[in-house]
């Protein structure tokens, strides 16, 4: 039986696809991503140091964007082109706690995180984000949740299972996250209500460094990439389960992701080095 028949049977339904989409300019990993699919933006990461470009991707190709002030990897991202938000990530010195807002030109200050701190799961929008888990200063992972207002940051609910570097998706009353590390890599799901976390469903494959689409919903997101051997697995979550779908071409962890479940893009990256390569998951009703 095809892995794909929970979809088979919806009228008018194309099963999602991966196609390569335009280069990134600055091959590069551990960097933020958010927006939708001929819209996106990938922020900071990693070369062979931290680095501040920010690109834009209009659904063809990447072009230059505002520099962000605070070199860093491992940084979490939400919202849209023209009203961005970034925070956490580690410098070259310590896990840091500060925020950046976009405004589709150029970064501004944003109100500093409780807790500085790398590899945070983000979901929410950018004047109503979420940071769940993430490494703090001293290597311990945590299970704290901070909310954003657009202006300041304050306490939400515990993760049940502390991790890092995992993925997400939904709004902050309405929140999903997924993947990551413990002491191990983890399939863990859990969805937030603004209040609580609960436990789901988790996914198949089990990994760290993964993306989402950050702009899917608490009941239908995709999860692609990730892993210590730089996967290219994909799996589609409907509120329930997991259901793995078509491969990206090129596996790679600490990648960026943005989009909605069937309308995502991936981008940058690390395999056996830096990648700069951009693909594009497509499908959904006609």
């Amino acid at each position: 039986m095809s892995i794909f028949t929970p979809f088979a049977y919806l009228r008018g339904f194309i099963i999602p696809v991966w196609s390569t989409g335009g280069a990134m300019s600055t091959a590069r990993y551990g960097l933020a991503g958010f927006g939708q699919q001929s819209a996106a933006v990938g922020a900071g990461g990693f070369t062979s140091t931290r680095v501040t470009c920010t690109e834009e991707y209009d659904g063809v190709s990447w072009s230059a964007g505002g520099a962000i002030a605070t070199a860093r990897r491992a940084v979490a991202g939400v919202g849209t082109l023209n009203a961005g938000v970034i925070y956490g990530g580690d410098t070259a010195a310590a896990r840091v706690a500060c925020t950046e807002e976009y405004d589709g030109t150029s970064w501004s200050a944003g109100g500093a995180l409780s807790t500085g701190r790398g590899g945070i799961l983000p979901f929410g929008e950018n004047d109503s984000a979420g940071a769940a888990g993430g490494t703090v200063n001293g290597s311990a992972n945590c299970t704290c949740t901070e909310e954003y207002d657009g202006t300041a940051w304050s306490s939400g609910g515990t993760l049940n299972t502390a991790r890092r570097e995992g993925a997400g998706s939904g709004t902050q009353n309405s929140g999903l996250v997924f993947g990551g590390r413990s002491t191990v890599e983890v399939g863990s799901t859990e969805e937030y209500d603004g209040t609580t976390w609960t436990v789901q469903n988790g996914l198949n494959r089990v990994r760290q460094q993964l993306a989402g689409s950050g702009n899917g919903t608490q009941s239908a997101a995709s999860a692609f990439g990730g892993g210590g051997t730089a996967t290219s697995c994909t799996e589609a979550y409907d509120g329930t389960s997991w259901t793995n779908c078509n491969n990206m071409t090129t596996g790679r962890s600490a990648l960026g992701g943005a989009g909605t479940q069937f309308l995502a893009v991936a981008f940058g990256g690390v395999n056996a080095a830096n990648c700069a390569c951009t693909e594009e998951f497509t499908g959904g009703y006609q």
